[in-house]
């Protein structure tokens, strides 16, 4: 639920064993773990390694969470521009993925997310519709 964001983990990566006719002596397993402000990181760590007592964890990759101060000058224009580009208020929304952004967001560097019309995305039936595209080219050219 996009309005009631919490910590999820998904296990993304399971790998065991040398060959498919044995039990596997070993398996590696990757957890993709996003996290809000509230979080206490070390504790979730400290957690999974509780719960996995005789495995190592380890931290492979960190990305830091996502923020845009909607007040930020450049932010409050590029809201104005998009209001006379597309004739109403842009809407703004949580979002449950992650991007590059999150880079320039940890070092204060106001990002802007935004996607044209479309759905299914990263699935056989993703789609984009055609004229969103030229409505997103014209919010971009506000930026240069």
């Amino acid at each position: 639920d996009k309005d009631d964001f919490r910590t999820s983990i998904n296990l993304s990566k399971l790998h065991g064993g040398d060959t498919n006719n044995k039990v596997c002596d070993y398996a590696t397993m990757f957890l993709d773990i996003r996290f809000n402000k509230d979080t206490n990181k070390k504790q979730l760590l400290n957690d999974i390694r509780a719960i996995c007592e005789d495995s190592d964890v380890d931290i492979v990759d960190y990305g830091p969470m996502f923020y845009v101060d909607y007040e930020l000058p450049v932010i409050k224009k590029f809201r104005e521009d998009a209001k006379e580009i597309l004739g109403e208020e842009l809407q703004l929304d949580k979002c449950l993925a992650t991007s590059d952004a999150i880079y320039f967001s940890e070092k204060n560097i106001p990002c802007i997310l935004i996607n044209p019309r479309g759905d299914y995305w990263h699935h056989p039936d993703e789609y984009v519709e055609i004229d969103s595209l030229y409505v997103l080219y014209q919010l971009f050219k506000t930026l240069i």
